[in-house]
């Protein structure tokens, strides 16, 4: 049996980022925490690159959206799938996460199963470049 994957979270909610984590354990993932995007790309420096990112848009220092750009602009990371979790229900803010190559948009709160499904999907997902899919739930 292989090493399950490995997921980092980052959301600078303590208590919604740890109930998450607790969540995907349970599944059998491996699972780190991060506060913000600057805790993202340092972890990912000293780290190298996970196999998922699970990530808010807003949080303080550097946000979501700025770490989604530095991910997709660093070729180490670049095909690194990232998941958006945010509270933001607005088509522009999903227009954005599209283009900017986040492969799902998922609204908190989110539900276990719902979390589940989203995390099996992007990894899903990724094992096939040939077919990237945009989740919007």
């Amino acid at each position: 049996m292989g090493t399950p994957p490995h997921v980092l979270l980052v959301d600078d909610d303590d208590d919604f980022r740890t109930l998450c984590a607790r969540i995907l354990r349970e599944q059998g993932y491996r699972v780190s925490q991060l506060g913000d995007g600057d805790q993202l790309i340092a972890h990912l420096e000293g780290k190298g690159a996970p196999d998922l990112i699970v990530t808010d848009l807003m949080m303080p220092g550097r946000t979501g959206w700025a770490a989604l750009g530095d991910l997709r602009r660093d070729t180490r990371y670049a095909s690194v799938p990232v998941v958006v979790m945010t509270s933001r229900d607005d088509e522009d803010f999903r227009q954005m996460a599209r283009t900017r190559g986040a492969q799902a948009y998922v609204l908190k709160p989110v539900g276990p199963r719902e979390l589940i499904d989203v995390v099996r999907e992007a990894l899903a997902a990724a094992a096939q470049p040939a077919d990237p899919r945009w989740r919007d739930r």
